[in-house]
């Protein structure tokens, strides 16, 4: 109940105008905030509410989830200066108990990193799908609706908790000989990690201790394990039409890369929440079919297609239902006459049969697909062809002004679009 009541309140102070802070307020509340944030561990033993009354309590009258949610909110707001105090305070709580506060904090901004929830045949996360037609390779993609204000918050705040744990911890923790064994498999396990020849552990006389396991300090056990759970909202930002929340998601995923090698060995710390541990579990099996492609989940088309798919047909229409399960982009690329839309359209068909399913009260949804002008007639073949008219309804965006005009009311009547890029970049605000 709390935790639904301040994302609504973050959400409002995010959307509202600026507000107007005096000069002197806005001092006072930056400075309480910045020595709230340094006196965090010492402040610690005085923030159980379970002391008896009379003792700690009395002496600093807030709670340790309170000054989590305070922070929380703080990064919701305008003010730059504020959100990176906010930040900090985050950072500070973290080092100090970190189970404690990203089982508070990762179920919150974690809602504030997911796109906003629109009618998408592809992903309800997105606003639409797009796939493009390039002669000799097609582009899956989801377009991306705008991230909430507060993603911009957010972004900041974790990026400012993974860089102070990192920059805490790692110096100490991690054995520079063992990160310089491989830069070029961020997310593989240290297991598949063997020492370099002529490296101090390949010498028995060396006199040096085995470094094939990282010692970690006990704030990276603590903290590394849920860092798993923000690779895919992170990741999917990386595209995100804001160009502001693309560059924060950069910093951040390029900060979780150096620690990801550390993570995957590592149990659930003790505390940990039962919705984080399962989410965690989760995303590993995320990150292991985006390293191994060969472990992606067999996708069964719940309707059928009037052809028999190729085993290379059926990998590429298993791929492309990954992608559309965590709303990420990609391109299938393959050689001219392979098959690539007909792997495009099996994921769209079933993209819509599964929301049709799912949410049986919901308006027909749609999707687009932006090809060569030249191609939209092969896409319209193609899903008359392969497509049931129940499962795929295509029409194709062509014409004058005054056609389009037309054609624009009778969208809603079908839920796959055909057109042009010359046509949706001149009708950029319609398809908007």
């Amino acid at each position: 109940m709390v935790s639904t009541t301040l994302f609504f309140l973050a959400d409002a102070i995010s959307r509202m105008g600026e507000i107007r802070i005096s000069k002197p307020d806005e001092e006072v509340v930056c400075t309480g905030l910045l020595t709230l944030s340094t006196c965090i561990p010492v402040l610690l033993p005085h923030l159980n509410s379970t002391l008896e009354p009379g003792h700690s309590t009395e002496l600093f009258p807030m709670t340790f989830d309170q000054i989590v949610y305070l922070g929380v909110l703080t990064t919701a707001l305008r003010s730059t200066i504020m959100r990176a105090l906010g930040a900090k305070l985050l950072a500070s709580l973290t080092m100090a108990q970190p189970v404690e506060t990203l089982n508070l904090l990762l179920p919150l901004f974690l809602d504030y990193l997911e796109p906003v929830v629109s009618n998408s045949p592809a992903t309800v996360k997105k606003s639409a799908s797009s796939s493009v037609d390039t002669s000799d390779s097609e582009v899956s993609t989801n377009v991306s609706s705008s991230a909430p204000p507060a993603c911009t918050g957010t972004l900041e705040a974790l990026t400012a908790i993974v860089e102070h744990v990192s920059q805490t911890s790692a110096a100490d923790s991690i054995p520079a000989s063992w990160i310089e064994l491989d830069q070029t498999d961020p997310l593989a396990s240290p297991d598949s990690r063997g020492p370099r020849p002529g490296n101090a552990v390949d010498q028995p006389d060396a006199g040096v201790a085995d470094l094939s396991e990282p010692k970690l300090s006990p704030l990276l056990t603590s903290f590394l394990p849920y860092i798993v759970v923000l690779v895919p909202p992170v990741l999917r930002l990386l595209a995100d039409p804001d160009s502001t929340i693309r560059v924060l998601a950069s910093r951040l995923f390029t900060s979780l890369l150096t620690l990801f090698p550390l993570e995957s060995s590592l149990p659930d710390p003790p505390g940990m929440s039962e919705a984080l541990s399962l989410a965690r579990a989760m995303k590993r099996q995320f990150i292991d079919s985006l390293l191994h492609p060969d472990r992606i989940q067999t996708y069964n088309l719940p309707i059928p297609i009037r052809a028999k798919l190729r085993g290379y047909q059926q990998d590429g229409v298993n791929w492309l239902s990954f992608l559309n399960r965590y709303g990420l982009n990609g391109i299938l690329c393959d050689d001219l006459g392979l098959g690539k839309t007909l792997q495009t359209l099996c994921i769209l068909a079933g993209s819509h049969h599964e929301l049709k399913q799912k949410h049986k009260t919901r308006r027909e949804v749609r999707s687009l697909v932006i090809c060569p002008s030249t191609l939209c007639g092969h896409w319209l073949h193609e899903v008359e062809q392969f497509v049931r008219p129940c499962d795929l309804s295509p029409i194709v965006y062509t014409g004058g002004p005054t056609v389009r005009i037309n054609l624009q009311t009778q969208i809603l009547d079908h839920n796959l679009v055909i057109a042009s890029y010359d046509l949706v970049r001149n009708d950029i605000s319609f398809f908007q």
